[in-house]
C-alpha cells in the first residue's frame, strides 16, 4: 500500500496572482474571490494548459453562476467565455460581478451571543477566542460554556479574557452544554462554534446578515479543514467532511416534505462547530435533545433539531460565506471513533425523530435504506479493499447497532421544557396612539372566502393595521387574491398545517398586538378598536377574547350563541371547556410569541392549547361583545367529532405534566367530562359505524334523468393517491349524460379534499363531504344511495383502473344481460404505484363464471376497483355490513347466491398495498382474523346445504394460509414481532397443517431469537 502524501491547502486568491508549477502538486486548493469562497479542487499533480482550465473552472463554475444569477452582471456569452481564458484573465469581470460587495440587512444590527462548548482542551480553546478578538464586528456576547471539566485549565485560559462569560456545566455532554449555553444567552441570536474551529474576522456580521429572511430559524456555513497531513484528515474531509458547497441553500419545509417518505436527510444542511439560531426556536422546537450527547448516543443534536425546525415548518440556511476552519481528527483510532459516534447518533436520532413526530420515513430509513446501503459498501469493500472510501465500514456499522441499542434503553424520556417568559409580559400592555396592529390570516383553500376576511380588516374602524396572509401551499384562488389586494404581506409556506402557519405570521407580525382571523371568518368593523379598549382597561392581560356568532357559507346568522363572561380564574375555567371558542375573536400582545407558539403537532384545539398554556402562567380578559364571526360550512374541522374529542382530551392529559394542585386536577378532570358528554350527545343523533344487518338502499324516483355509469370514491385520508384515481377515470370520462363521477370524503383530515378535487376535476368530478368521520361501511352506503347511474362502480380512493375498463365491463353487461355484477383481472401496485404482481387468472375466456357461489365463498378472488355491481342489485341486497376487513368478500358472496357475475381475464385495475389501508390496519390489529371468521360464518346462509360443511373448511384453510404467510411480511416489512405473532396463532386456530405450522415455527425462532430486529 502507498504510503500517504500530505496535502498542501493552497488559497487560490483570483484577485492576486496564484502561484503555479510543482507548488500545485498534492495539494487542496481552495479558490476565492477576496472574502467569498468559490470553490475547491484536489491536485495530485500540476494539471497543465487546457486540462488546468477546465480543471480550475470547473471548481468554481457553479457559485460563479448562482452570483451571477444574484447580481445579474454578465450575459450568457460572457459567462461561457470564462471557461476559455485563464482564471487571472477574468479578474476583470470578476471585478464586474462581485462589485456589489456585501449585502446588508437590518439584523446587521441586532446583537449575537456566540456560545463555545469545550471540554479539557484549552490551547484549542485560546486559539478559537484569539480568532474572535479580530472580528470586525465586535457586537457580540462571548460565553464558554467548560463541560465537565476534569481540571481548572480552561477556566485558567478564560481569565485572560475579561469579556468571556465563563460558565461551568458540571453535567457531562455536548447538547448539555449547548442547552446550557441558550439558557445563558442575553440575545435574540445564538451562534455555536467548536473549540477546535478557527473563526474569520467576518464570521460574526455574515452570521447576522443570514438571517435576513423571517422564516429562516437556523443558519449553518461552510466549514473549510485547517490542515490534512494525515491520512485520517484526508478521508474525514474528502467522505465525512463539513463542506456543503459553495452556493447558498435553503432548507424548507417544501425540501422536507419532498424527503418525508425516507425522512429527510437534515445532516446535509449543515455541522454543528458553525451553527447559528434564533433565540425563540428553543421555544418553538424545545431543547437540543441530551440523548444525543457525546457520551450518550454519541452526537447528532445539530441534525435532530434542525429535523425539529423543519418539521415545524420553519427554514433552515446554508451560507458558504459563513466560513470556518476545522482541525480534523489526525489519527485512524480517532477517526473511527468519529464515524463510529456519528453513526450512533444517525440511528438514534432517526428514532426519536419518529417518537417526536410519528414521520414513517425515519423507520424506512433505518430498516430499507441503510441496510440496502451497506450491502453496497460491503461489496465495493470486496472488489477495492484498499479504498480509503470503505475503510471505515466496519465502524459505520457497529455505530448504527450500538445506537438502536442505545435508543431502546431511551425511548421516550421526556426532555426538559424550554419556557423562557419574556420579561416584557410582566409589565403592562402599553396602547399608544397609532400603535400598529398585525392581522395575520392563514389560508390553504379558502380564497372563496379570503377577500370577505381582508375586506372586514380594511374596514376596521381603527385605522393603523397591517395585513399578513400566510398561504399554506393553497391549489385553490387564494394567490390570485392576494395578488389582487394592494398593501398586504403575502408569505407562501408549504403544507406546513395551521398551527405553523400562524407562528409564521407572528414572526413576520411587525405591530405591538396580533390578531389571528381564519380566512373563512370575518371581523365585525368595530373589533380592533374594541380589543385596544379592554387593553387598556386590563393592561395586565397578554390577550383579550371578545364573543362572536355563527353563520354559514352564504353569511346568514344561525344560532344564538351565548356571550363570553370574565371567568374567576381563566385557567380553571379552561381545564373545564374551551369558553373561548374560536380562535379569530382574540388579540394577542406581540410579546407573547416571543414564549409561547401553537403546537404544530395539533389539529385541531391548537388554540385552547395555547391559551392553556399561557393561563396558566399570566392573565387574560373576556368581554362580551361580539367582534367576529365564525363561518360554519362542510370543511370545517369542527365537524370531525371524533377527531376533536380525541384532541381535546389530548390536549388536557398533556397539562398534567405542570404539577397540578388539587382544585385544578379536579378542574381538569371536570373537563374531560363535559367534552366527553359533550361529543357523545353529538354523536347519539347518528347512526352506528357498523351496521349489522345490509343498510336498505332505497330505489330513485322513476323521474330521476339517470347516467349508465356512476363512478363513486371513497376517500379517507388517502389523499396522496387520490389525484391518480381520479385521473384514471376522467381518462376514460363518457361525459356527465353517461357517467356520474363523484368523491365522498369520509371527514379526512391529511389534505383539503374538497381542493384536490376541484384543481384535478376541474368541475367535472363532483364532491361530497361527511358531517363527521362515519367509518367506511357507512362511506359505502353513501356512495351507493347517491348514485344515480345503473352500473355503479366503488373505486377507493387508493386505487385506480387501467384504460379499457368501461369499455371492457360494458362488453361484459351487453353480453350476458342477467349478470348482477361484472369484473376484470387485476394488478397489485405498491405506495409509489409500481405494479407487484398479478392476481392468479380464473378463466382464460371472458363470460359468466360457472358454480361461482362455491367458488367465492371459499376465498377472495375479486378486489373492489375491479368490479362494477348494478345498482338495482345494491337495491335488491342492501349495502354492507357487519365488519370492516372482509365486507366486500361477504358482499360478493352474498351477490353470488342471487346473480350471474360476469368476468373478463383482462387486468384492467390496480389495487394499492400500502401501510395505511384497513387491510394492513386491520393486520397489524389482529381484527382480520376476527372478521374473516365471521364473514365464513355469515356466508353459511347463502350456501346450498350440502356445500356448506365443505366451503367452510376450505375457506378456513386459505386464510390460514394467508395470514400464517403473511405474518412472515409483518415481522419484516412492519417490525412488528407482535403482531406477526397474532397472525400466525390465529392461522393455527383457523386451520392447522403443514404450511400454517412452519409458518407459526418460523415466527416464533425469530421472536425468540430477535431475528432482524437488531438486539
Amino acid at each position: 500500500m502507498k504510503e500517504f502524501q500530505p496535502y498542501k491547502i493552497l488559497n487560490i486568491r483570483l484577485e492576486e496572482d496564484y502561484p503555479t508549477g510543482t507548488f500545485l502538486q498534492n495539494a487542496l486548493l481552495v479558490f476565492w474571490w477576496k472574502k467569498v469562497p468559490l470553490g475547491h479542487l484536489w491536485l495530485r499533480e500540476e494539471p497543465e494548459g487546457k486540462a488546468a482550465k477546465s480543471l480550475f473552472w470547473g471548481a468554481i463554475k457553479k457559485a460563479v453562476t448562482h452570483h451571477n444569477r444574484v447580481n445579474g452582471v454578465l450575459d450568457s456569452e460572457e459567462l461561457a467565455d470564462l471557461e476559455n481564458i485563464d482564471l487571472r484573465e477574468a479578474r476583470p469581470v470578476f471585478e464586474r460581478l462581485f462589485r456589489e460587495g456585501k449585502k446588508t440587512s437590518a439584523v446587521e444590527k441586532i446583537p449575537l451571543s456566540v456560545v463555545i462548548c469545550t471540554r479539557n482542551r484549552p490551547e484549542a480553546i485560546r486559539i478559537c477566542l484569539d480568532s474572535l478578538q479580530k472580528s470586525s464586528d465586535k457586537d457580540f456576547e462571548l460565553i464558554v460554556v467548560d463541560n465537565a471539566p476534569d481540571d481548572d485549565r480552561t477556566q485558567q485560559v478564560i481569565a485572560g479574557y475579561p469579556e468571556v462569560k465563563y460558565i461551568r456545566e458540571p453535567r457531562k455532554g455536548l447538547d448539555i452544554a449547548r442547552n446550557t449555553g441558550a439558557r445563558n444567552a442575553s440575545h435574540a441570536l445564538i451562534a455555536y462554534t467548536d473549540d477546535d474551529v478557527v473563526i474569520h474576522e467576518d464570521w460574526v456580521s455574515t452570521v447576522k446578515t443570514a438571517f435576513d429572511d423571517p422564516m429562516t430559524m437556523a443558519v449553518t456555513g461552510l466549514i473549510l479543514p485547517v490542515a490534512v497531513r494525515t491520512e485520517s484528515q484526508y478521508i474525514f474531509e474528502k467522505y465525512w467532511g463539513f463542506n456543503r458547497g459553495y452556493v447558498p441553500l435553503t432548507f424548507d419545509h417544501r425540501y422536507f416534505l419532498s424527503h418525508q417518505a425516507f425522512g429527510a436527510p437534515v445532516w446535509d444542511v449543515g455541522a454543528g462547530a458553525n451553527m447559528a439560531f434564533r433565540r425563540e426556536v428553543f421555544d418553538l422546537a424545545g431543547w437540543f435533545d441530551e440523548r444525543l450527547d457525546v457520551g450518550a448516543a454519541g452526537c447528532s443534536g445539530d441534525s435532530e433539531f434542525w429535523y425539529r425546525v423543519l418539521a415545524e415548518g420553519w427554514n433552515c440556511r446554508y451560507d458558504p460565506q459563513v466560513f470556518v476552519h476545522h482541525q480534523h481528527r489526525e489519527t485512524h483510532k480517532d477517526l473511527h471513533h468519529q464515524i463510529f459516534s456519528y453513526m450512533r447518533g444517525n440511528v438514534c436520532s432517526l428514532l426519536i425523530q419518529h417518537e417526536k413526530y410519528g414521520h414513517e420515513g425515519n423507520l424506512k430509513r433505518l430498516y430499507k435504506a441503510l441496510p440496502e446501503y451497506y450491502l453496497k459498501k460491503f461489496f465495493k469493500l470486496i472488489r477495492h479493499p484498499n479504498d480509503p472510501a470503505n475503510q471505515t465500514l466496519w465502524s459505520e456499522i457497529k455505530g448504527c447497532f450500538s445506537g438502536w441499542r442505545y435508543y431502546q434503553k431511551h425511548k421516550n424520556i421526556a426532555q426538559p421544557s424550554p419556557l423562557r417568559l419574556d420579561p416584557s409580559l410582566q409589565d403592562k400592555a402599553k396602547v399608544n396612539p397609532g400603535a400598529l396592529v398585525s392581522v395575520v390570516i392563514p389560508c390553504y383553500n379558502q380564497g372563496k372566502f379570503l377577500r370577505e376576511a381582508i375586506q372586514s380588516v380594511r374596514a376596521q374602524s381603527y385605522p393603523h393595521l397591517e395585513i399578513i396572509v400566510v398561504d399554506d401551499g393553497s391549489t385553490d384562488e387564494t394567490a390570485e387574491v392576494c395578488k389582487n389586494e394592494k398593501g398586504l404581506t403575502y408569505v407562501y409556506a408549504h403544507r406546513v398545517g395551521v398551527s405553523a402557519a400562524r407562528n409564521i405570521g407572528a414572526a413576520h407580525a411587525q405591530g405591538d398586538f396580533v390578531i389571528f382571523l381564519d380566512a373563512d371568518d370575518y371581523l365585525y368593523a368595530n373589533a380592533v378598536e374594541l380589543h385596544l379598549y379592554y387593553f387598556n382597561y386590563a393592561p395586565e392581560s397578554v390577550f383579550v377574547a371578545g364573543s362572536f356568532d355563527r353563520v354559514d357559507a352564504n353569511n346568514k346568522l344561525l344560532e344564538f350563541v351565548k356571550p363570553l363572561e370574565m371567568p374567576g380564574d381563566l385557567y380553571l375555567s379552561l381545564l373545564q371547556g374551551n369558553f373561548i371558542g374560536i380562535q379569530s375573536n382574540v388579540m394577542y400582545r406581540k410579546d407573547v410569541f416571543f414564549s409561547f407558539h401553537f403546537n404544530t403537532q395539533l389539529r385541531p384545539c391548537e388554540d385552547y392549547d395555547l391559551h392553556l398554556n399561557i393561563t396558566r402562567h399570566l392573565p387574560g380578559f373576556c368581554y362580551p361583545e361580539k367582534i367576529a364571526a365564525y363561518r360554519i360550512h362542510e370543511s370545517n374541522v369542527s365537524h370531525q367529532k371524533t377527531l376533536m374529542l380525541e384532541t381535546a382530551l389530548q390536549v388536557l392529559e398533556s397539562q398534567k405534566k405542570h404539577n397540578l394542585n388539587a382544585e385544578q386536577l379536579k378542574a381538569l378532570e371536570t373537563g374531560k367530562d363535559n367534552w366527553k358528554k359533550y361529543y357523545s350527545e353529538a354523536d347519539n343523533m347518528l347512526p352506528e359505524r357498523t351496521p349489522q344487518s345490509p343498510p336498505q338502499i332505497a330505489p330513485l324516483d322513476p323521474d330521476t334523468e339517470r347516467p349508465l355509469w356512476s363512478v363513486m370514491i371513497p376517500a379517507y385520508n388517502c389523499s396522496p393517491y387520490l389525484e391518480e384515481t381520479i385521473l384514471s377515470v376522467l381518462e376514460q370520462d363518457q361525459g356527465p349524460e353517461a357517467m356520474q363521477i363523484e368523491v365522498i370524503d369520509d371527514g379526512s383530515t391529511d389534505a383539503d379534499v374538497a381542493a384536490i378535487v376541484s384543481r384535478v376535476g376541474k368541475g367535472r368530478v363532483g364532491y361530497f363531504r361527511q358531517n363527521r368521520n362515519v367509518g367506511s361501511l357507512r362511506n359505502f352506503e353513501t356512495c351507493i344511495n347517491r348514485a344515480k347511474g345503473h352500473r355503479l362502480h366503488i373505486l377507493h380512493g387508493d386505487d385506480k383502473i387501467l384504460p379499457g375498463f368501461y369499455d371492457e365491463i360494458s362488453v361484459l353487461f351487453e353480453q350476458h344481460p342477467d349478470a348482477g355484477a361484472a369484473f376484470t383481472d387485476y394488478y397489485y401496485m405498491n405506495e409509489e404505484s409500481r405494479r407487484m404482481w398479478a392476481e392468479k387468472p380464473i378463466t382464460d375466456t371472458p363470460g359468466i363464471l360457472k358454480d361461482w357461489l362455491l367458488t367465492i365463498a371459499g376465498g377472495q378472488r375479486i378486489q373492489p376497483p375491479a368490479i362494477v355491481v348494478k345498482r338495482s342489485v345494491y337495491e335488491h341486497l342492501g349495502s354492507f355490513f357487519g365488519v370492516h376487513y372482509g365486507e366486500d368478500w361477504e358482499m360478493w358472496i352474498r351477490i353470488a347466491a342471487h346473480y350471474p357475475f360476469a368476468h373478463s381475464p383482462k387486468h384492467l385495475a390496480h389495487y394499492r398495498c400500502h401501510t395505511q389501508n384497513i387491510t394492513s390496519r386491520s393486520l397489524l390489529s389482529g381484527q382480520n382474523i376476527r372478521d374473516i371468521m365471521q364473514v365464513i360464518d355469515t356466508a353459511q346462509q347463502y350456501l346450498p346445504e350440502e356445500h356448506r360443511k365443505e366451503i367452510r373448511k376450505t375457506a378456513r384453510m386459505q386464510f390460514a394460509e394467508y395470514f400464517s404467510q403473511k405474518a412472515h411480511e409483518i415481522y419484516h416489512d412492519y417490525k412488528s414481532p407482535e403482531a406477526a405473532r397474532v397472525q400466525v396463532y390465529g392461522a393455527l386456530r383457523m386451520h392447522t397443517n403443514k404450511d400454517t405450522l412452519r409458518n407459526f415455527t418460523k415466527v416464533m425462532i425469530k421472536s425468540l431469537i430477535r431475528y432482524k430486529q437488531g438486539k
